[in-house]
């Protein structure tokens, strides 16, 4: 009798065990991730533009500057060399990329724009959209997880971990 107990014993034990780990992977499916609500929960949108009103864009790395334009057909061009083979995919997805620049966090009141990057801008971008030009402001990469921070032109607050929607200018800035 002896064995049938704890074969009895031993089969509890491992409807216990099958149960409990059906609840647990039951409520990790079922519950969120905390980082992905909270990442999503925290961006906003710090510039916007309308890409069809784009007529001119252009950017300074370094010391070198670049400058491209858009004619009344949509056409771009290369001003400073107008037989320059440029294809036209590129600008229209740079504007594309900066249709909404997003940030994922904000440092308010920043005691030191060298320890963001931020003293001398890496890169900045110049876009003429209407009547009206926006210019971002690009800093080196951090040693927050590499991030480049934006500082758009007039803004009292520093975003951090910003992006372009669509990645695209993130990896070249």
């Amino acid at each position: 009798m002896t064995t049938m107990t704890r074969g009895k014993k031993l089969f509890v034990l491992l409807l216990a065990l099958v149960i409990l780990t059906g609840v647990t992977l039951l409520v990790a499916h079922l519950v969120p991730d905390e980082d992905e609500s909270t990442a999503e929960d925290t961006s906003y949108i710090i510039f916007s533009l309308d890409p069809d009103q784009v007529t001119q864009l252009s950017w300074t790395y370094e010391d070198s500057t670049v400058t491209l334009t858009k004619d009344e057909n949509s056409n771009w061009s290369y001003p400073d060399d107008e037989a320059f083979p440029l294809d036209a995919s590129y600008p229209d997805a740079m504007v594309q990329a900066l249709k909404e620049v997003s940030a994922t966090k904000t440092i308010e009141s920043p005691e030191n724009l060298a320890g963001y990057g931020l003293e001398e801008a890496a890169c900045a971008i110049s876009v003429t959209a209407g009547d009206s030009t926006y210019e971002l402001r690009i800093g080196d990469e951090t040693g927050l997880g590499g991030a480049a921070l934006p500082l758009p032109g007039g803004r009292q607050r520093l975003p951090g971990g910003c992006r372009p929607s669509g990645g695209l200018l993130s990896g070249a800035v």
